[in-house]
């Protein structure tokens, strides 16, 4: 009887420890998909967006057909948020004000719904297991993105099969470099913040993997995963990613486990310590433009991930062992260890020393200095020369500079502005030579040298963190917000719909600067979705922290892996406040995964909760949102393949009959085409029927067109009111203005009744005062071509010239409004032609009143 209740009890153990330990052939499955998922999202870059979303979707509801009971009963309060907001995404497209922007944006967010939809309905039973399996999902699909961005720069055997396979589908990895050189890698998607972004992801969720991982091999593969996503992370050094980390990973160590947390923290410094002492390294000897075959990188990369493996075989298990159960001795190697952070980063800022330097690329180092004059003192082995440049906060914002001297070192002497934020000093030497100090000396004597060598840190993180204080990139990402905000006002409900941004911020500009979005998600929300979509979006954050936190307050009977979602969710929510993770096709999909994992795993304690009917009805209300979508994107589709077959105004008059979302594009064209042709008067009743539609269309390229179509049927008002709508709507752009005056000069040319000729010339001089009038308000300037000036010269020399010639004072006027817009010491000798040329009209007295008031204008203006 003893013997079986002990077989009872060991059966039970056995049974209750099976549920908790997962064979290592588990990882195979995740891990595969999560190469289908990385395949798959790559291809969706660019061209290859319109195709993965239709594919992914349909795929979508077939899973979602096949386990509609268990896709529905995992559905969470936080689910429901995510795709309310989802959903108003999609309801945008159908006010947007541009519909193929709009759908640009909603093809991304639709895939990253595609995907929760599979995840959700795919995904294991049971809480832990089902977090462990997605955790592996994200680590696969990170770990491949750095793998392949690191190769990039070196063998490229890894990454060319894949860059390869993505071009069959998108011509987005045609020409990648892989690094901007001298600084740090761009990864495959080109923009290393987003990189960043994805790839502290995906540390956060392998550092889960290894605290719960129950067998050395199973914790050696995903401490070689650790490694090799912490290389690509500190090549890309992105300064924004870092700090958000940095921020979390703080939190982290306050709401891990104790048992755990010593581990996390010795774990994180051994791999940060070798990434780092390897980047050093790869940075000296692979930071330039990739010429052929580098094994450094990725040799590099593999070595480091086998040393921190062995290490950690050999002594982790010994260092969590002394540090477990140890209170006091815990917290003094934690405070031991933040000190010895700080000294370092104290030491690593400040321990400097000769350098290196050549022709190419220039040591460049910045300083703040006071207002006031300086000479440069410097001792080399042979010469150099310095350029030397100062930036007030107006040329941050604009990214210019003033420069201050450029020339030999010798003798070298500069002044430093008032307002100034920041002055960079430039080193080259035409011979490569050792240069052991460079210092500036102030008038009173005062002597500060220039940090040369940083001893302590990788060139490319030193040559980065030059100008911190007085950053152009956060200074000007300011503007975007302030920009953005304008657009917020226009349409503060609903917002402009997606792409909204993009369409319309250089019209909100104050000076030109090219950007497709705000860099503040919650800036871009406002924008595109409105209050409504901006409630939806930070909805859904502050339900997932609820819910992760309630989670985390059951501590040992809580998901083992809230401490980690919690401080994935911190990092996002920090980071969207200044990048555009939540825009880019290769973020979106992982950034709304990480919420719909918190959904799955720490749902359950969020204080509301759905009834089994509300999850049925919930689901069946994604499968019709997802059904909507793809059946109108394969409208889309379909207009796009009539197009391409029937290019003709009947195939394009039948695209916009039935394209839901870029119908506005098909009627341009359709108006575009028959412009300068001889057509029925069926064509061209249509083509002026579709006109009046698009009239009432915000756009950055179809006014111009209707422009030039309202020209060639002699509509000279419309055509005025339309290029007046076409450079107001994108002002800050000179290419706009020239490109408008190159169609008014083009119609103005070929009118030959004289009525009409006045009218154009009138008509150019108030689009003219227009653009000066905008120079005058704002912080940029806007400075059209030689064509340009030259039409604009014609039309205000015409002007002025018939209204002297009948001694009517108005042309004085006229003269002054065309110093306004040129500014030019051409447009003051034409002035001074004129009124002498008329000044027997007017009287001497009066002829040199005026040009004087004109001249003390133009000096205004120049100075």
């Amino acid at each position: 009887m003893h013997n079986s209740i002990e077989n009872n009890k060991m059966a039970k153990k056995k049974k209750k420890t099976n549920r908790i330990v997962i064979k290592d052939s588990a990882l195979v499955v995740p891990i595969l998909i999560s190469l289908a998922f990385f395949l798959i999202v790559h291809m969706s870059a660019g061209t290859g967006l319109k195709g993965v979303s239709m594919f992914i979707s349909i795929v979508a509801l077939l899973f979602v057909a096949v386990r509609f009971k268990a896709f529905a009963s995992r559905i969470r309060f936080p689910f429901v948020v995510m795709f309310l907001y989802f959903l108003l995404c999609g309801i945008s497209t159908f006010y947007a004000v541009s519909g193929k922007f709009a759908m640009q944006e909603f093809y991304k967010i639709l895939i990253a719904f595609d995907f929760i939809l599979i995840y959700t309905s795919i995904v294991p039973e049971g809480k832990e297991a089902g977090g462990r399996w997605m955790s592996i999902f994200i680590e696969g699909y990170s770990f491949f993105l750095s793998i392949v961005s690191i190769d990039l720069i070196s063998t490229r055997w890894i990454s060319t099969p894949f860059t390869a396979f993505f071009s069959l589908f998108t011509t987005s990895y045609n020409s990648l470099k892989g690094i901007e050189a001298g600084v740090r890698i761009t990864s495959i998607n080109n923009t290393p913040n987003v990189f960043a972004a994805i790839v502290c992801i995906g540390i956060f969720m392998t550092l889960g993997l290894v605290k719960n991982a129950q067998t050395k091999k199973e914790r050696n593969v995903h401490i070689a995963a650790l490694f090799v996503q912490t290389m690509g992370f500190v090549l890309s050094f992105s300064m924004g990613a870092t700090a958000a980390f940095v921020a979390a990973f703080i939190v982290y160590l306050f709401i891990e486990n104790k048992e755990k947390k010593i581990s996390q923290i010795y774990l994180m410094i051994l791999v940060v310590s070798v990434c780092v002492g390897f980047a050093m390294i790869i940075s000296q000897t692979s930071f330039t433009a990739w010429n052929g075959f580098d094994i450094v990188p990725t040799l590099l990369t593999i070595i480091g991930a086998a040393i921190v493996c062995v290490i950690d075989y050999f002594f982790g298990e010994k260092i969590s062992d002394f540090f477990s159960g140890k209170k006091k001795v815990t917290i003094i190697g934690l405070s031991s260890l933040a000190a010895l952070v700080f000294v370092f980063i104290i030491l690593a800022v400040s321990i400097t020393g000769p350098a290196i330097v050549s022709s190419t690329p220039a040591l460049r180092r910045a300083l703040y200095p006071d207002p006031g004059e300086y000479t440069i003192e410097y001792e080399s082995e042979k010469p150099i020369t310095i350029k030397i440049m100062s930036q007030n906060k107006e040329e941050t914002i604009m990214h210019t500079e003033t420069i201050l001297y450029s020339g030999n070192a010798d003798g070298a002497k500069f002044t430093v502005p008032d307002d100034t934020l920041v002055v960079y000093f430039e080193i080259r030497a035409k011979e490569t030579s050792k240069v052991s100090r460079v210092s500036y000396v102030s008038t009173d004597g005062k002597k500060t040298d220039l940090p040369l060598k940083y001893y302590l840190l990788p060139s490319f993180i030193s040559n980065r963190i030059q100008g911190i204080w007085a950053n152009e990139n956060v200074i000007q990402r300011t503007v975007f917000w302030e920009d953005g905000l304008k657009l917020f006002a226009r349409s503060p409900i609903f917002g402009r719909g997606l792409g909204g941004f993009q369409n319309g911020i250089i019209g909100a500009q104050t000076f030109f600067y090219e950007t497709k979005y705000a860099h503040n998600h919650y800036v871009e929300s406002l924008t595109d979705t409105g209050i409504i979509g901006f409630i939806l979006f930070v909805g859904s954050l502050v339900v997932s922290f609820i819910a992760v936190m309630r989670e985390l307050r059951k501590k040992e009977e809580g998901h083992s892996l809230a401490p980690i979602l919690c401080v994935a969710l911190i990092f996002m929510t920090l980071h969207a406040a200044f990048e555009v993770n939540f825009s880019y096709y290769s973020f979106i999909p992982i950034g709304w995964l990480v919420i719909n994992m918190i959904s799955t795993c720490c749902g359950d304690s969020f204080p509301l909760d759905f009834k089994k009917i509300s999850k049925n009805i919930t689901a069946v209300a994604c499968i019709l949102f997802v059904v909507l979508f793809t059946v109108l994107l394969g409208m889309n589709i379909r207009a796009d393949n009539i197009t391409k077959k029937e290019k003709t105004t009947t195939g394009l008059q039948k695209a916009a009959a039935i394209d839901p979302f870029e119908w506005a594009d098909h009627m341009t064209s359709y108006v575009h085409t028959v412009t300068s042709a001889k057509v029925s008067d069926e064509i061209n009743n249509q083509a002026m029927e579709y006109a009046e539609r698009l009239e009432k269309v915000d756009s950055n390229t179809i006014p111009l067109i209707l422009a030039r179509f309202y020209f060639s049927r002699n509509m000279v008002d419309k055509g005025f009111d339309m290029i007046y709508k076409y450079v107001m709507y994108s002002a800050s752009y000179a290419k706009k203005w020239d490109e408008s005056f190159e169609a008014i000069d083009k119609y103005y040319k070929e009118t030959t009744d004289e009525a009409e000729k006045t009218k154009y010339v009138e008509k150019t001089i108030w689009i003219a005062n227009t653009m000066a009038d905008w120079n005058n308000n704002n912080m940029g300037n806007i400075e059209v071509s030689g064509t340009s000036k030259t039409i604009i010269t014609n039309m205000f020399h015409s002007y002025a010239d018939s209204l002297l010639k009948q001694s009517d004072e108005k042309g004085f006027e006229v003269l002054m409004q065309y110093v306004k817009c040129l500014r030019s010491s051409s447009a003051m000798n034409a002035v001074n032609e004129l009124i002498e040329k008329y000044k027997d009209n007017f009287g001497e007295d009066l002829s040199e009143s005026k040009l004087s008031e004109i001249k003390a204008q133009y000096e205004t203006y120049k100075n």
